[in-house]
């Protein structure tokens, strides 16, 4: 069993450059706009809202920033960064309007599902005219579907729920499948400790699963995190699952904070 050195440790080897109040959660309003000036003060952005677990005001340890920023250029659809600015971890969506536009349209029956709670639960921190209309715009499609503000938490519990059931499966999918379905989309609700570490994570899948296929070492480690998983979700112990969650991060997943940049 690891104990909370061995965690420190490892947050220590993957997360370079982050502040200690950054991994405290404890951020202030004032230096998180501050650090987003880069964002806000950019005239390419006509819209930017805060979101995540600070505008929520429910960060925690490892809690990073999340940032939505709205472009007018038709020519990008969803761009999504990581970086680690003044030492603070700051998770960049850059999404243009008529992107906006699709995704509210469809985004009920596609994987941008999730991204309706997201943006109904943030801060507007420039254009605020266009700003409201896009959040009012997003709480309405959030209303019409699913019956007020209920239908935010409904859509959050259903899609949970997909990503759970897919255990089932396990046994006939490839071991590709099953590490981007629990390295990329199960991390976030094993445990709220690694919060960042599982943000970062999805974003690097594509890396995750390539280096699992190449190292058998690995997809044993998988096997042990299915194992543990499976024990977890019946009434068994989170902190084997943690640790499994450490073991394949330390083994296969890299400087996650290194930087990362991925479109859609």
């Amino acid at each position: 069993m690891m104990n909370g050195s061995a965690i420190e440790d490892f947050l220590n080897r993957t997360m370079l450059g982050i502040g200690r109040e950054a991994v405290r959660g404890r951020l202030s309003l004032e230096a998180i706009k501050e650090t987003l000036s880069f964002v806000t003060a950019d005239e390419r952005f006509v819209s930017v809202f805060l979101g995540g677990s600070y505008a929520n005001h429910r960060a925690r340890n490892y809690s990073d920033v999340d940032v939505y920023a709205f472009v007018v250029d038709e020519s990008i659809r969803w761009r999504r960064q990581f970086e680690v600015v003044k030492g603070i971890p700051v998770e960049l969506n850059v999404l243009s309007i008529s992107f906006l536009d699709q995704l509210l349209t469809h985004a009920w029956k596609t994987r941008y599902a999730a991204i309706l709670r997201a943006l109904s639960e943030t801060m507007i921190l420039k254009g605020e005219k266009l700003s409201l209309s896009i959040r009012n715009r997003v709480n309405g499609i959030l209303e019409d579907h699913a019956g007020g503000t209920q239908g935010v938490e409904r859509l959050s519990r259903k899609l949970r729920f997909s990503l759970t059931t897919k255990l089932t499966d396990f046994h006939q999918e490839p071991e590709s499948l099953k590490a981007h379905i629990l390295l990329c989309s199960m991390v976030g609700d094993v445990t709220s400790l690694l919060n960042l570490v599982a943000q970062g994570w999805v974003s690097n899948s594509k890396h995750m699963v390539a280096g699992i296929n190449q190292d058998p070492s690995c997809v044993n480690l998988l096997s042990q995190f299915i194992e543990c998983y499976t024990s977890y979700i019946c009434g068994g112990d989170k902190d084997a699952v943690t640790d499994a969650i450490l073991l394949i991060i330390s083994s296969c997943g890299g400087g996650i904070w290194s930087g990362f940049e991925e479109s859609f």
